[in-house]
């Protein structure tokens, strides 16, 4: 089992906090300096809150951004962000 399957996320942060984000106008007002678990997110957050915090996770299931084949340039500079991609939706 590697990191191409996905059991390998399968408790991989167990007992760890957690923060899941979306698009929403407010994320402006976390205060991610105090917080330290993880940060679950999609769309557009890790670009959005870049200089704010690591986002450890990134779900990505629409066919608009982030295209793997389209914006790596973007993609590659989350070395540490563990990329979530569901295909199936890519290809419709």
């Amino acid at each position: 089992m590697g990191e191409n399957d996905f059991r390998y996320l399968l408790n991989k942060d167990l007992g760890k906090k957690c923060l899941i984000l979306g698009g929403s106008p407010n994320i402006k007002n976390i205060d991610f300096e105090n917080f330290d678990g993880i940060i679950i997110s999609m769309g557009n957050i890790p670009v959005r809150i870049k200089e704010k915090r690591h986002v450890d996770y990134w779900m990505v299931a629409n066919s608009l951004f982030p295209l793997p084949d389209k914006h790596y340039k973007i993609l590659n500079e989350f070395i540490d962000t563990t990329l979530v991609f569901a295909s199936s939706v890519y290809f419709l």
